[in-house]
């Protein structure tokens, strides 16, 4: 009931395709009186003559992250290889591309100009995200670049004929020469660190499951970091520098995603991980939302204030995402579906706790109904929900909060970019504006 066909996607989209390539040949034929160059800094960012067409949005996208130095500064991802940097809240996008899916942004703790982006290889911003440098594999053991897929997704070759991929990274909080790496080299995954800023690694320990997060303590010894690294169904634990494993939530196979955050208030280390059938598990899971505030040593369920906005006998809500305040991680944001709260409403949205998921609020909550679908009333969807309801876009694939004002949150789905910056009392979408006297212009998305 939530899922739409993609089949109607792809119609729209060659829809549009076909009018717009339309009215580019009907008007690219028409010689224009005087040819002109414009030298201005555009709404993109960018200091030349291109600007927007179309509506904006419209496509799938992820993977959102909220600088944690300035809560205006974001990037996210297309599913077809674009990236995206706001640096003024979402009121302009400038795209960039790094030869493939940019699947995780890691920004340096002390250096704000310094953003390092996965997309096949690792790339390295100085400028904050103006420009790239391949940082991983090291640029001179690069010999070719292939193309696969029907993306076209790039594959660095390199010279030994290794397939290398940093999995996830993370900085150290007080040293940004220090990083932690869990890198992919052909089928073996490992983690690392360096002390020179990636100039060398040394490999530490192998992971045969995969590995989705790294995690550093703030207030662990500097020399010796304790460190949790997150995988399917556990979570390896480096403290003293003796490691460990500590497994996942009980009955739970696969965990669909992790969040994390340190409490200064409470000196502790707080891990948030959802599990359960949804869009990225659909064959099901064990449900919960759960939470550990040692490491996934014990785990605690805390869906159960949600549970208790549902009717009785209903079927479980799906939990999509999750996502936390890396400084605040009282405030927990969920991405749900599925949430019946009358026999014939079902809800969609993002629901948030400010207590570590012991009670919740639906701070986003779009109804469908047999009536019909309704967007939250708190909520501005653009020109999608204007043409195609609130279904469409369905709840959050990725939530983005920020580390220093967890009010800050974005949210990306199958076509629009939500984001509020009170704490959910009110919801905006930025992928697109309402053009004075006519329809919808794109911000960059």
């Amino acid at each position: 009931m939530i899922s739409r066909s993609y089949f109607l996607r792809f119609t729209i989209v060659v829809s549009l395709v076909w009018f717009m390539a339309t009215m580019n040949f009907m008007t690219g034929c028409q010689s224009p009186a005087k040819d002109t160059v414009v030298n201005r800094l555009n709404t993109n960012g960018r200091n030349d003559a291109w600007g927007f067409a179309g509506p904006g949005g419209g496509g799938a996208t992820f993977y959102p992250a909220v600088s944690p130095h300035n809560s205006s500064i974001a990037f996210l991802s297309c599913d077809m290889t674009g990236s995206f940097v706001t640096k003024n809240g979402g009121a302009s996008w400038r795209m960039f591309n790094l030869r493939g899916v940019t699947r995780c942004y890691v920004f340096d703790p002390l250096d704000s100009n310094v953003v390092y982006a996965n997309a096949g290889g690792l790339f390295k911003s100085k400028d904050g995200g103006t420009t790239w440098n391949l940082f991983y594999p090291p640029p001179e053991e690069v010999v070719g670049i292939v193309a696969k897929g029907d993306h076209a997704e790039e594959v660095i070759v390199t010279r030994d004929s290794s397939y290398r991929n940093v999995v996830a990274l993370a900085i150290d909080p007080e040293n940004s020469a220090k990083l932690y790496a869990a890198i992919q080299i052909d089928k073996t995954i490992a983690f690392y660190e360096s002390d020179d800023s990636g100039v060398h690694w040394n490999k530490e320990k192998e992971f045969e499951e995969g590995v989705k997060n790294i995690y550093v303590v703030p207030q662990s010894p500097r020399e010796r970091r304790t460190i949790y690294i997150t995988g399917k169904r556990s979570i390896a634990v480096r403290k003293n520098g003796t490691w460990t494993v500590n497994k996942g939530p009980v009955g739970v196979e696969r965990v669909t995603e992790f969040a994390g955050g340190f409490d200064h208030r409470k000196n502790t280390f707080v891990i948030y991980a959802v599990a359960g059938k949804s869009y990225f598990n659909p064959e099901g899971d064990a449900s919960g939302i759960y939470f550990s505030d040692n490491g996934g040593a014990t785990w605690q369920n805390r869906e159960g204030g949600l549970l208790g906005m549902t009717t009785k006998n209903a079927s479980l809500p799906e939990w999509r995402s999750v996502a936390t305040s890396a400084q605040h991680p009282e405030v927990v944001y969920i991405s749900y579906a599925n949430l019946k709260i009358h026999p014939d409403t079902t809800c969609i949205g993002v629901a948030k706790s400010e207590d570590y998921g012991i009670s919740w609020a639906l701070a986003w909550k779009d109804k469908l109904s047999k009536g019909g679908d309704f967007s939250a009333p708190n909520l501005e969807g653009g020109w999608i929900n204007e043409r195609f309801g609130p279904a469409w876009g369905e709840n959050p694939f990725s939530i983005g909060v920020s580390a220093i004002n967890p009010d800050v949150c974005y949210t990306t789905d199958f076509g629009r970019v939500i984001k509020t910056g009170n704490g959910g009392k009110t919801w905006s979408q930025v992928y697109t504006k309402k053009k004075p006297g006519a329809d919808w212009i794109s911000r960059g998305l």
